[in-house]
């Protein structure tokens, strides 16, 4: 088992168990795409107009994606994160959020990767080290792959109970059922039509456990642990791999919605000196 991890935004940027990719690379040279691997954190995915409240308090945001007028994926994934500790096995992050007029709480945030002989475990924590109560929700953007085998040969299984409906900026409006829908994922559904950039609540038990199927009979599993209850899919076919454009999924884990500093839905709130932790991982199934 092997992966590169980047000390920008925490990311993974790859991963393979011996001859088998399950995090895709992209080609040389290439800026990192769609957000590739990066952690998220204090809030996943966007957060419309960059503006909310807390406390009686407007708070406006830096807007990171014009185009859609939102604050998108936090505040970490441009920041370099410090080498804590490393082994042959493990890679241990730090970084720090100081308060700014948009978010003004102090947190501290530490993240470990370690290989494990099928795959990649992450475990995020993050301290309140303020004076104030903190709201805080974290996730992650990481794509994964089954090898070479093309994305849309494969087919999608993922415990999915709620689908977020949006708005054509991609921010939510609403909430609906996903059993006997299109967006039922539960016995599985095939990749090959599907457009996604869609946010879900998850049922069931945890970990939470979503699985890309690949005809030559491999799986790859992306679980979380019972703080993530989240996940968001993402899947565009102009990813930047290697040899050209194609296919790429991300599987991505949250604590929270889309817009939850706005709506509160899910969001943790840190006291001062409190901790939190979650887990997930990728797998060769």
């Amino acid at each position: 088992m092997s992966a590169t991890i980047d000390q920008v935004g925490a990311s993974l940027n790859s991963a393979r168990v011996g001859d088998v990719a399950i995090v895709p690379e992209w080609a040389d040279g290439v800026t990192r795409p769609f957000s590739s691997g990066v952690t998220l954190a204090p809030w996943p995915n966007r957060v419309r107009d960059g503006l909310w409240e807390w406390q009686g308090q407007q708070l406006q945001l830096a807007i990171t994606e014009p185009a859609r007028n939102t604050a998108l994926h936090g505040l970490v994934t441009e920041t370099v994160w410090e080498v804590a500790s490393r082994s042959d096995d493990a890679v241990t992050l730090t970084t720090s959020i100081d308060p700014s007029p948009g978010y003004p709480f102090e947190l501290a945030l530490s993240l470990t990767y370690s290989l494990t002989p099928d795959g990649i475990t992450c475990d995020t924590s993050v301290s309140n080290v303020g004076q104030i109560d903190a709201p805080v929700a974290l996730g992650t953007h990481p794509f994964v792959c089954v090898g070479s085998e093309g994305i849309r040969t494969m087919a999608l299984t993922s415990p999915v109970a709620e689908r977020v409906a949006v708005d054509d900026r991609l921010l939510p409006i609403g909430m609906e059922a996903v059993e006997g829908t299109s967006f039922d994922f539960s016995q599985g559904v095939p990749i090959s039509d599907l457009e996604l950039d869609t946010a879900f609540r998850l049922g069931g038990e945890a970990p939470f456990v979503t699985s890309l199927h690949s005809p030559s009979g491999q799986r790859v599993e992306v679980w979380q642990s019972s703080e993530c209850e989240w996940i968001q899919f993402f899947i565009t076919d102009s990813f930047p791999g290697p040899t050209g454009p194609q296919g790429a999924i991300a599987i991505e884990p949250m604590t929270a919605p889309p817009d939850a500093l706005r709506s509160g839905t899910s969001l943790k709130v840190l006291a001062p000196g409190e901790t939190w932790s979650i887990s997930w991982g990728v797998r060769l199934a």
